[in-house]
């Protein structure tokens, strides 16, 4: 009898937690905002980068959702996951039961992969076409890249590890680093003026 009572308990659990459909989708722009809820109204807690993968698992009112619902670390009222607008814990903004998903316009995605901007790329732009934000700044990076590398301050192989420039975090807008010397040296670029910096 109890053998039966937890194969039935066993059963309502799996029947009470539904598999999630997903369609596997990629963002066809330059940045598209990940918000609390689907609306424009609604804060932002990061971006989707051009050729992004996401995972959408419902659609509603021209709004896709790209992620499970979770803790929204709401502390005094306010989630410390929204770094532009509104940030308030509310159902409004897409706090419910503490918990929120991230929700990116639909015209944003598309159901096939965006070409790689670097295909057909050969020299330099071979060299650091996977760079983020490659196709926009394409010419910056080779010109940066040249220039290192004529001075003697870093070598083709150094990009050729790395992949090309990536995106600081840290730094502020427009700023990109790689390494030199064997990863043992960090490289900014200021994409506005092309100073290159340590």
């Amino acid at each position: 009898m109890t053998r039966i009572l937890l194969l039935s308990a066993a059963a309502a659990v799996a029947i009470s937690v539904p598999a999630m459909a997903q369609t596997q989708m990629w963002t066809s722009v330059d940045l598209a905002n990940r918000r609390t809820c689907p609306s424009t109204e609604c804060g932002s807690v990061g971006t989707l980068f051009y050729r992004e993968s996401a995972k959408v698992f419902e659609t509603r009112n021209g709004w896709s959702r790209v992620s499970q619902y979770y803790d929204a670390a709401c502390s005094g009222g306010r989630s410390a996951y929204v770094d532009a607008g509104r940030a308030d814990c509310t159902p409004a903004n897409g706090v419910e039961g503490w918990q929120f998903a991230e929700w990116v316009r639909s015209d944003l995605l598309t159901a096939k992969r965006p070409a790689d901007p670097s295909v057909g790329a050969s020299g330099t732009a071979k060299l650091i076409g996977q760079s983020d934000d490659f196709r926009l700044h394409r010419d910056a990076f080779v010109k940066a890249t040249d220039e290192l590398i004529a001075s003697g301050t870093c070598r083709a192989s150094d990009f050729e590890e790395w992949g090309g420039w990536m995106k600081s975090s840290n730094k502020g807008a427009g700023i990109y680093f790689s390494y030199c010397g064997g990863g043992s040296d960090r490289i900014y670029l200021d994409i506005g003026s092309g100073r290159v910096f340590r």
